[in-house]
């Protein structure tokens, strides 16, 4: 379904709102929600937000799977900003941030797993001159020719704000879905995945979902704010075949009942999630209208 495919970039937007939170303006841009058909149309959107906000000290840039197109982007940021400092983060980044910063010196920083403390923390210290070997997650050169990298925090999702929604006018204008996420990683470890292989470099505790409240709360505002009749959860596995997610996913459809939010929804899941159609059921009656499940590396 073409208008349940969300284009909102969750992370990025969670990250400015985090950042506007501790009192720092990042400057956004979104090549896919803007329609670029190259990376030379986001270098320009990149050079036109530059003149408005003056040359940046920090650029960060996430990669899933385009790597080739930020690595161009971030070798024309060096040559064009004098003494700028770039980051990389996402699955990608997070994965294999040794080989990236031993291999392509126009990366300065790699932020491994949640970037909404680490990257902030990291533009403070830019902006302030002070040092970065205590900012959790974060990974650098030693000088030595070696890589250092602070163990990764886990935040706590209910402490973070609402991802800023200035790119959601445009997603809805272009016939896509409104998007959140009500938890991070995965409890599985699928070889073919990289949420789930991240999940297992941080550690057990790494899966985590925010509250049901939050998330309806989420959801309510986007209903009365911007008038959706649809919204895509984008976690990579909504609901799992645990009794506790099962219960969960429970919850959340009686919630969203009982605060009577007239929405339909998109979940993931996994096949060996469907263990009590009731579950479903108790879904269906409070929006779940399209799904996707998964079985191995294939889609359903």
């Amino acid at each position: 379904m073409y208008s349940s495919m969300p284009m909102e970039h969750l992370g990025l937007m969670s990250i400015k709102a985090y950042a506007k939170a501790r009192g720092l303006e990042v400057v956004t841009v979104n090549g896919l929600v803007a329609g670029h058909e190259g990376v030379e149309q986001t270098w320009q959107a990149m050079l036109a937000a530059v003149a408005v906000s003056g040359a940046p000290r920090l650029v960060g840039f996430s990669c899933i799977d385009t790597f080739a197109e930020v690595l161009w982007l971030a070798r024309r940021a060096r040559q064009c900003w004098e003494g700028v400092q770039i980051a990389l983060g996402n699955v990608i980044a997070t994965l294999n941030y040794e080989r990236i910063l031993d291999e392509y010196d126009c990366f300065d920083f790699v932020v491994v797993g949640d970037g909404e403390v680490a990257f902030t923390e990291l533009a403070l210290a830019v902006v302030n001159g002070a040092g970065v070997d205590n900012i959790a997650g974060l990974a650098r050169r030693d000088g030595r020719g070696g890589v250092l990298c602070s163990p990764s925090g886990l935040v706590d999702l209910d402490e973070l704000a609402w991802p800023a929604r200035a790119e959601l006018p445009t997603v809805l204008g272009d016939g896509f879905a409104a998007s959140v996420f009500t938890s991070r990683g995965c409890p599985y470890r699928c070889t073919f995945c990289g949420t789930g292989a991240v999940s297992a470099m941080l550690g057990r505790t790494s899966y985590r979902v925010k509250s049901v409240e939050a998330v309806v709360e989420e959801i309510d505002y986007l209903v009365s704010d911007f008038g959706i009749g649809f919204v895509s959860i984008t976690d990579d596995l909504f609901v799992s075949k645990h009794p506790g997610s099962q219960q969960r996913a429970v919850e959340f459809a009686s919630t969203m009942r009982s605060r009577g939010i007239d929405v339909d929804f998109m979940i993931d899941i996994r096949l060996d999630s469907v263990v009590d159609l009731e579950v479903f059921r108790h879904l269906y009656r409070a929006g779940f209208a399209a799904g996707v499940c998964r079985v191995g590396d294939r889609f359903l």
